[in-house]
């Protein structure tokens, strides 16, 4: 599903005013790549904790990675999220 299909998304990202976003979750390949791709048109940086992410199929989630790293997105992992 892709929360950028739902109207009322971009002004709620508008109103949490953040400076940069960051994502985990399941499946990489589909829902988080649809997050991640909508996230990076914003101009803000964004994150992606691989490992909180699983994908479906492991070639997808891949291309996924491989994809938002070329757009300019960066991996990171809960350590260095918490440490």
């Amino acid at each position: 599903m892709d929360v950028f299909t739902n109207p009322n998304f971009p002004a709620l990202l508008d109103s949490l005013a953040a400076d940069r976003y960051v994502v985990y979750g399941v499946a990489t390949d589909y829902c988080v790549r649809l997050a991640i791709t909508g996230l990076l048109s914003t101009g803000k940086p964004v994150a992606l904790v691989t490992d909180a992410i699983a994908a479906v199929n492991p070639e997808g989630g891949a291309r996924t990675l491989d994809e938002f790293t070329a757009r300019g997105g960066t991996l990171t992992t809960v350590s260095e999220l918490t440490d």
